[in-house]
């Protein structure tokens, strides 16, 4: 048998940096890779919503929801019929979370990308603009259950 009938023999795919991924493991796997994204959010040809984000968890589950909050990205594959994987700007990879309404982009941003990014969620104040918390704190020890109900 040659190496090309055995390929053909071979049902499982090899995908290298460009294609589509139906299986929902493989899904997973690829997007639990990700860190820092530019995410773009497009239904019916239309841009709705872009950012940048991390992602933060990558599950594959029949009722939950695919969320970005707070600059976090929450990813259920079932929301989605598969992922495509091409070349975005500058020759790297995007990642498009495909279905019947909608297409969630994903970039992978590299470190000098990351660092160039100010990131909204992180920011300092000076001292004196804190509020001033010095009133007196008084902690009481609760009761356990039953020894003081006497309302």
């Amino acid at each position: 048998m040659t190496p090309w009938e055995r390929e053909d023999q071979n049902q499982i795919p090899c995908i290298i940096d460009e294609g589509i991924i139906m299986n929902r493991q493989d899904m997973v796997r690829v997007l639990r890779d990700l860190n820092r994204v530019r995410y773009t959010d497009v239904r019916e040809e239309t841009v709705r919503v872009s950012g940048v984000g991390t992602v933060t968890h990558v599950h594959s589950h029949e009722r939950a929801a695919t969320m970005v909050v707070n600059r976090r990205l929450y990813l259920n594959v079932n929301g989605f019929d598969f992922l495509r994987l091409s070349r975005g700007n500058n020759a790297t990879a995007r990642l498009e979370l495909v279905n019947a309404s909608r297409i969630l982009q994903l970039e992978p941003l590299w470190e000098a990308e990351v660092s160039s990014i100010p990131d909204e969620t992180a920011f300092s104040l000076p001292a004196e603009a804190w509020p001033d918390c010095s009133w007196p704190i008084s902690i009481e020890e609760e009761s356990a259950p039953g020894e003081d109900d006497n309302f």
